[in-house]
Protein backbone atom coordinates (compact mmCIF):
# COMPACT_ATOMS: atom_id res chain seq x y z
CA UNK A 1 0.00 0.00 0.00
CA UNK A 2 1.20 3.68 -0.66
CA UNK A 3 1.95 6.15 1.92
CA UNK A 4 -0.07 9.63 1.42
CA UNK A 5 -0.03 10.51 4.75
CA UNK A 6 0.07 14.35 6.35
CA UNK A 7 3.57 14.34 5.80
CA UNK A 8 3.41 18.11 4.00
CA UNK A 9 4.99 17.35 0.09
CA UNK A 10 5.97 14.20 0.42
CA UNK A 11 4.67 10.70 -0.80
CA UNK A 12 6.44 8.01 1.12
CA UNK A 13 6.31 4.40 -0.51
CA UNK A 14 5.00 5.81 -4.12
CA UNK A 15 6.41 7.85 -6.98
CA UNK A 16 3.21 9.25 -8.48
CA UNK A 17 1.55 11.80 -6.00
CA UNK A 18 2.51 13.65 -3.38
CA UNK A 19 0.05 14.27 -0.34
CA UNK A 20 -0.26 17.41 1.78
CA UNK A 21 -2.36 19.49 3.98
CA UNK A 22 -4.75 20.90 1.73
CA UNK A 23 -3.42 24.66 1.81
CA UNK A 24 -0.37 23.66 0.11
CA UNK A 25 -1.31 24.77 -3.73
CA UNK A 26 -2.17 22.09 -6.10
CA UNK A 27 0.95 21.84 -8.55
CA UNK A 28 1.05 22.84 -12.34
CA UNK A 29 -0.31 19.32 -14.56
CA UNK A 30 -1.17 18.05 -11.82
CA UNK A 31 -4.56 16.59 -10.73
CA UNK A 32 -5.35 16.88 -6.70
CA UNK A 33 -8.10 15.05 -4.46
CA UNK A 34 -9.39 16.79 -1.64
CA UNK A 35 -10.95 15.05 1.67
CA UNK A 36 -13.15 18.05 2.79
CA UNK A 37 -15.38 20.36 0.62
CA UNK A 38 -14.33 23.28 0.15
CA UNK A 39 -10.58 22.62 -0.93
CA UNK A 40 -10.30 21.16 2.44
CA UNK A 41 -8.74 18.78 4.31
CA UNK A 42 -6.03 16.35 2.96
CA UNK A 43 -5.16 17.27 -0.69
CA UNK A 44 -2.77 14.19 -2.56
CA UNK A 45 -1.47 15.48 -6.33
CA UNK A 46 -1.52 12.89 -9.05
CA UNK A 47 0.54 13.70 -12.09
CA UNK A 48 -0.91 14.47 -15.43
CA UNK A 49 -1.86 11.10 -17.25
CA UNK A 50 -1.84 9.35 -14.30
CA UNK A 51 -4.13 5.96 -14.12
CA UNK A 52 -5.39 4.68 -10.36
CA UNK A 53 -7.19 1.52 -10.26
CA UNK A 54 -7.71 1.94 -6.76
CA UNK A 55 -7.00 4.76 -4.63
CA UNK A 56 -7.25 2.58 -1.46
CA UNK A 57 -4.16 1.68 -1.86
CA UNK A 58 -3.10 5.42 -0.97
CA UNK A 59 -2.81 5.81 2.53
CA UNK A 60 -4.11 9.07 4.20
CA UNK A 61 -3.53 9.00 7.68
CA UNK A 62 -6.35 11.08 9.45
CA UNK A 63 -8.80 10.95 6.48
CA UNK A 64 -12.19 9.43 7.77
CA UNK A 65 -15.43 8.87 6.22
CA UNK A 66 -18.81 8.59 8.04
CA UNK A 67 -20.40 6.78 4.59
CA UNK A 68 -17.71 4.37 4.41
CA UNK A 69 -15.51 4.00 7.40
CA UNK A 70 -13.96 0.20 6.09
CA UNK A 71 -12.04 2.97 3.76
CA UNK A 72 -10.80 5.36 6.50
CA UNK A 73 -6.91 6.31 6.15
CA UNK A 74 -7.02 5.70 2.41
CA UNK A 75 -7.97 7.83 -0.59
CA UNK A 76 -10.46 5.74 -1.33
CA UNK A 77 -13.94 7.06 -1.18
CA UNK A 78 -12.64 10.32 0.25
CA UNK A 79 -13.07 12.59 -2.19
CA UNK A 80 -15.21 15.62 -1.64
CA UNK A 81 -13.28 18.38 -3.77
CA UNK A 82 -10.83 18.48 -6.77
CA UNK A 83 -9.22 20.63 -8.81
CA UNK A 84 -7.22 19.61 -12.31
CA UNK A 85 -4.44 22.15 -13.57
CA UNK A 86 -3.57 19.72 -16.14
CA UNK A 87 -5.12 19.71 -20.11
CA UNK A 88 -6.55 16.18 -19.17
CA UNK A 89 -9.26 14.84 -18.43
CA UNK A 90 -10.09 11.97 -16.64
CA UNK A 91 -13.12 8.95 -15.86
CA UNK A 92 -14.07 8.63 -11.93
CA UNK A 93 -15.47 5.43 -10.69
CA UNK A 94 -17.18 3.91 -8.11
CA UNK A 95 -15.34 0.82 -7.78
CA UNK A 96 -11.73 -0.12 -7.78
CA UNK A 97 -10.32 -1.60 -11.08
CA UNK A 98 -12.11 1.40 -13.06
CA UNK A 99 -15.42 -0.46 -12.27
CA UNK A 100 -19.10 0.31 -11.35
CA UNK A 101 -21.06 4.00 -12.52
CA UNK A 102 -18.57 6.06 -14.91
CA UNK A 103 -18.49 9.55 -14.73
CA UNK A 104 -16.93 11.76 -16.67
CA UNK A 105 -15.61 14.20 -13.96
CA UNK A 106 -12.22 15.75 -13.77
CA UNK A 107 -12.46 18.17 -16.47
CA UNK A 108 -9.40 19.44 -17.83
CA UNK A 109 -7.91 22.79 -16.06
CA UNK A 110 -11.32 22.80 -14.12
CA UNK A 111 -12.44 23.04 -10.23
CA UNK A 112 -15.09 21.87 -8.13
CA UNK A 113 -15.35 22.86 -4.60
CA UNK A 114 -18.02 20.29 -3.75
CA UNK A 115 -18.65 16.73 -5.68
CA UNK A 116 -22.52 17.43 -4.21
CA UNK A 117 -23.93 14.80 -1.84
CA UNK A 118 -24.21 11.47 -4.45
CA UNK A 119 -20.71 11.59 -5.12
CA UNK A 120 -19.37 12.77 -1.93
CA UNK A 121 -16.94 9.73 -0.53
CA UNK A 122 -17.89 7.69 -3.47
CA UNK A 123 -14.90 7.70 -6.01
CA UNK A 124 -12.55 4.49 -6.14
CA UNK A 125 -10.26 4.75 -9.03
CA UNK A 126 -10.03 6.82 -11.97
CA UNK A 127 -8.01 7.10 -15.41
CA UNK A 128 -7.43 9.64 -18.46
CA UNK A 129 -10.42 10.24 -20.80
CA UNK A 130 -11.91 8.76 -22.59
CA UNK A 131 -14.50 7.18 -20.47
CA UNK A 132 -15.96 4.12 -21.43
CA UNK A 133 -19.66 5.01 -21.15
CA UNK A 134 -19.52 8.45 -22.90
Amino acid sequence: MALAAVFTGVLVGASTAVAAQADVPCPPDSLCLYEDKDFGGYMIAFPAGSAVPSLHEYLCLGCNSSKHPGSNNTWGDMLSSWRNTSDIGYCQFRNIDYNGNTYYGFLANYEVSYVGKGLNDEISSFHPAPCPEY
